[in-house]
């Protein structure tokens, strides 16, 4: 996460979706998780979606909300682009 904080400016994307597995762990504190996350969060000035991995806990995701990141939960997000779509799923 560290490492992505540090070079998310070199990339050139339209939006950022972050795929799950904030943590290590499938238990404990999410704490530090959700801090790398607001982290990177304040490096991205893209809309951002989110799902949650097999790591995450139901938790996290209204701090993942605070930090204006959409949380796809069984959900489809259509992004239109001119006459193109893209289809975010979870």
């Amino acid at each position: 996460m560290k490492l992505l904080v540090q070079i998310i400016d070199t990339l050139a994307c339209d939006i950022c979706v972050l795929t799950g597995d904030y943590r290590g762990k499938t238990y404990g504190p999410i704490e530090i998780a959700m801090e790398a996350v607001a982290n990177l969060r304040a490096k991205i000035t893209l809309p951002v979606y989110a799902v949650l991995g097999n790591h995450d806990t139901i938790e996290m995701v209204p701090r993942l909300e605070d930090m204006d990141i959409r949380v796809l939960m069984n959900q489809c997000e259509i992004l239109k682009l001119g006459d193109e779509q893209l289809y975010l799923a979870d």
